[in-house]
């Protein structure tokens, strides 16, 4: 299939926003991480850091040469799209998008879960002998 250069220079562009809003975020947990003076400050920032790139992980339907395709009425439904015919629609339960996200949503649990606890986590420094 041949890809179709209006879809491309859209997703491109929406790329290009994601990126630059990304980018915003991450400047700002690493000056955060930067002007932190405790380990745990650290490690709470990194924390949400992970979490925030979890969250934006750039899977959506801005994101995606078929769902534009879509938007751009190269296709009527989601039936029709070419991405669900190897893969399943999206929407469906089973699909391997659906379970891509199932397991981002799990991973974006343990990590908030388990990374950095924060409340009652400290760090003792070693005493030199």
């Amino acid at each position: 299939m041949k890809a179709d250069e209006e879809v491309k220079e859209k997703l491109l562009k929406n790329f290009e926003k994601w990126k630059k809003e990304l980018n915003e975020m991450i400047d700002y947990y690493l000056s955060s991480i930067k002007n932190a003076e405790k380990v745990e400050d650290i490690m709470f920032f990194k924390k949400r850091l992970l979490l925030y790139l979890l969250k934006y992980f750039p899977i959506d339907i801005e994101l995606c040469y078929f769902c534009i395709m879509k938007e751009l009425k190269r296709f009527d439904t989601c039936a029709d799209c070419p991405y669900a015919k190897y893969h399943r629609r999206c929407p469906e339960g089973y699909s391997d998008y659906a379970i891509i996200i199932r397991h981002l949503e799990v991973l974006y649990k343990l990590i908030d879960e388990f990374y950095y606890y924060r409340e009652g986590e400290k760090y003792e420094e070693k005493e030199e002998k």
